[in-house]
């Protein structure tokens, strides 16, 4: 094993397994060579695997005859024991080898000859005592062999016999059969001791050697078990359950065979795994029942089995389980962190916290116990509390990458995005091939505006992880953002590929498609969400945008009032009605639904939207005021300066409109819109070499807006470039024929005929228009576009005519909508 290499638990176990195969066969130098690097290494944190570990290391050593080191070696285990911090940690398979480990310090001790044999004895009585104040009197047995054979090295018959019988009755009552005929062996030479026989050197030989044979039978099966075990669990992980299945009816029979019920225990813990993976819990279930009818006060079994109520949501059922456990032994920190855990789930906040603390006062510096703190305070809404807690766990393991990316998470979250940089980098340093850090890492860099370091970070993303969909669905969504709607499709289309039953991912593809004008693939991917989950409320709100965006009105007014129905305390949800009934030039119900004040975030899209409204009614300082509270409350919104900047237009002050879309520019340098209004205005303002370097930006971002080419036709008719301004024209008119949006499909094509001086066309799109349009909003939108149009001085007397009839149409339909 490398020397720097922090070894995991799985690395650890097999070595342990290896380890006493070799002793097992004689090779006792191979498993001291496996096992002293492993014992560097560990982990402080991992007290029960330094345990089994430094034991394994000094049963190879005493077998080498290196009984000064292997003596060391259990001191250092009886030292952890002695620890209060660190008692509650021992798990019921410590217990034993501790147990095993008081002997065989005794027996180090009786091969030293400078220890004399009272210290051995004593050793043996420490840990009697160990036991006896642990209540487990179970695993003492082996304890008074020891005891009972060092006894008789000094011909103290008597007590001997007492230790001896006690080992028996010990073995006899817990079903120990190899231990119990070991100790008839040894009361056998007792009474030939007591007789007047002499036990000569043979004898003496032959004693020890049954011993060392039981204790070598014993640990034999023991590998055998922990063999059968690992087995059993590699095969459920590869999927082949059956095998994993009677693989662990072995390892039940060799449990049975070590007369331990911490060893039935994990056998019986091991099916239930495999029954996990199976989707079977009521097999996990039951094993855990036979083996609580067996042993009903085995407080290990009730704490196993309440995680697995927990797990099936059960919660009365495991906080029984998990109480039982806790008054049958009341110094576990886990059955403590584990019934937090429970009252987590059902909310009483208070009860969970006074456990965890409970269980960080049986062991102060557990920091997977200081992060179920976390959470709790999280669950009570007290971020500092939190976040105090996830600070002293990094303190104490500043080398766990995942508690940096928690705190990560949580500065994020805080809008704290320098922080949650820094932290994100940290857990990077220690783990960089954790796809789940790049990931983070790049939503940080979205939300501060570095789009294309964000993009970045979900590619290495995918590099590290590439069969895994939610990188594909961060990677689209960096997309979108950077207005590569083709490469954002792709890049979903490869995440539903990977998993196809992810119905988010449709909910993205659906934007996508929106975002594109294919509206109806959009709607059919989002219906296909929405027949998972009817009454999914987010997947219903894209479908009502998208019946908005693709201009079928009441169909996005019925599904927005469905969503009001069911929450109608949101106003986010009243803020997406008012879009959808000004659209339908019901300006007077979209006022009442912005009526309200609320503050950040809600609040900003009220007075954005309210804006936009007042535009449309020509309110022009009501629309100022509104436009200006957004920005106060989002300055960072690139879209508040967008429309402030479109209002400034609309009232010939160029100059601060220009300003304003610079700025948006700045906040979101990768919409196409931003710049085809900047170059609008530079046209306005005759500057026309800015007006095509800004053109040509948005062409690098999309080249499938008819109204970009119109926009450069315009400009170069205002050059005196005729032929250009109609190979534009012409272009614009293909783009806007494929546009999914009737309404301003008819629009593009009247202000696109008209300036081809197709006067015909453009008469007989302008009557289609107000045959079909009932909505004011279009209309009024129509007048803006016809009266932009007008200052290039084309068709004048046609453009005067087209806005007089949408005036008239215009006030018929406010009237109309009065007096409804």
């Amino acid at each position: 094993m490398p020397d720097t290499a922090m070894p995991s638990r799985a690395e650890v176990y097999q070595t342990n397994i290896l380890a006493w195969k070799f002793m097992r066969d004689g090779q006792y130098q191979t498993a001291i060579a496996l096992l002293e690097p492993l014992s560097t290494l560990l982990d402080t944190q991992e007290l029960p695997l330094r345990i089994e570990t430094w034991y394994s290391l000094a049963e190879a050593l005493s077998q080498s005859g290196q009984h000064l080191q292997a003596l060391k070696y259990c001191a250092m285990i009886i030292d952890l024991t002695q620890n209060p911090d660190q008692q509650a940690r021992l798990a019921d398979m410590n217990l034993h080898t501790i147990a095993l480990t008081y002997g065989l310090l005794a027996e180090c001790a009786f091969h030293l000859p400078h220890i004399p044999l009272d210290h051995a004895l004593q050793m043996t009585e420490n840990g009697l005592r160990w036991l006896a104040d642990r209540q487990r009197e179970d695993i003492s047995g082996s304890l008074y062999y020891v005891k009972g054979y060092l006894l008789l090295e000094q011909r103290r018959l008597p007590e001997a016999e007492v230790a001896l019988t006690k080992a028996l009755a010990i073995a006899l009552r817990n079903q120990k059969t190899a231990l119990a005929d070991t100790c008839k062996t040894a009361l056998l030479m007792l009474q030939q001791l007591s007789s007047g026989s002499s036990l000569d050197r043979a004898s003496l030989k032959n004693f020890l050697s049954e011993r060392a044979e039981h204790k070598d039978s014993y640990r034999s099966t023991i590998t055998q078990f922990i063999t059968q075990e690992a087995t059993a669990l590699n095969q459920t992980f590869e999927g082949q359950l059956a095998a994993a299945y009677l693989t662990a009816q072995k390892a039940i029979q060799l449990a049975a065979r070590i007369e331990s019920p911490a060893f039935m225990l994990r056998a019986y813990q091991l099916i239930s795994i495999i029954a996990q993976k199976d989707k079977n819990y009521q097999r996990a279930l039951d094993n855990f029942n036979t083996f609580l009818q067996q042993f009903p006060e085995d407080a290990s079994a009730l704490y196993q089995r309440a995680r697995l109520y927990r797990y099936l949501k059960q919660y009365q059922l495991a906080l029984n389980d998990i109480n039982q456990a806790i008054e049958l032994d009341s110094q576990k920190a886990d059955y403590f962190a584990e019934r937090a855990e429970t009252l987590l789930l059902l909310q009483r906040y208070q009860e969970a916290l006074n456990d965890i603390q409970q269980a960080l006062t049986l062991m102060p510096n557990n920091t997977d116990y200081l992060m179920q703190r976390r959470e709790i305070y999280l669950a009570m809404k007290e971020p500092a509390k939190a976040l105090q807690a996830i600070d002293q766990a990094i303190v104490l393991r500043p080398d766990r990458a995942h508690y940096y990316y928690r705190r990560s998470n949580m500065y994020r979250d805080m809008e704290r995005y320098q922080e949650a940089l820094a932290d994100v980098q940290s857990a990077l340093r220690l783990d960089p091939a954790n796809s789940s850090y790049w990931i983070l890492r790049s939503y940080i860099y979205s939300s501060q505006k570095y789009l294309r370091e964000a993009l970045a970070d979900s590619q290495q993303a995918i590099s590290l992880k590439p069969g895994y969909g939610f990188n594909y669905f961060v990677q689209s969504s960096h997309y979108i953002a950077l207005g590569q709607l083709t490469l954002a499709l792709e890049s979903i289309d490869r995440a539903l590929e990977l998993e196809p039953g992810e119905y988010n991912f449709y909910v993205c593809k659906a934007v996508i498609l929106k975002e594109l004008r294919r509206y109806q693939e959009a709607l059919k991917v989002i219906n296909a969400a929405l027949e998972d989950d009817p009454t999914n409320t987010n997947r219903l709100q894209h479908r009502a945008l998208i019946y908005m965006e693709a201009q079928c009105l009441p169909e996005a007014l019925r599904d927005q009032e469905a969503i009001i129905q069911r929450e109608p305390a949101e106003h986010s949800h009243r803020i997406i009605r008012a879009l959808i009934t000004y659209r339908m030039g019901r300006f007077k119900l979209a006022l009442e639904d912005l009526a309200w004040s609320q503050p950040t975030p809600s609040g900003f899209a009220l007075y954005l939207h309210r804006a936009l409204l007042y535009r449309y009614i020509e309110e022009y300082p009501l629309a100022l005021e509104a436009i200006q509270q957004a920005q106060t409350l989002a300055p960072q919104e690139y879209i508040a300066y967008q429309v402030s900047s479109l209002l400034k237009r609309d009232q010939q002050r160029y100059q601060e409109a220009l300003e304003d879309i610079e700025k948006a520019i700045q906040l979101h340098p990768y919409l196409d819109y931003n710049f085809l209004h900047q170059a609008q205005i530079y046209h306005t303002l005759s500057r026309y070499s800015e007006a095509h370097q800004a053109i040509e930006q948005a062409l690098q971002l999309n080249q499938h807006d008819a109204w970009i080419y119109y926009t450069r036709a315009t400009i170069y008719w205002s050059q005196g470039q005729p032929e250009r301004a109609q190979q534009d024209i012409e272009q614009a008119i293909e783009l806007a024929n494929q546009d999914e949006r009737p309404f301003e499909q008819s629009q593009c094509l009247i202000i696109f005929t008209l300036f081809a001086n197709r006067i015909t066309e453009a008469l007989a799109h302008f009557q289609q228009f107000l045959d079909d349009c009932q909505s004011a909003y279009f209309l009024q939108d129509t007048l803006f576009l016809l009266r932009g149009f007008a200052s290039l001085g084309l068709a004048k007397r046609t453009i005067n005519i087209f806005c007089q009839r949408l005036k008239q149409q215009i006030k018929a339909l406010h009237t109309q909508s009065n007096k409804a």
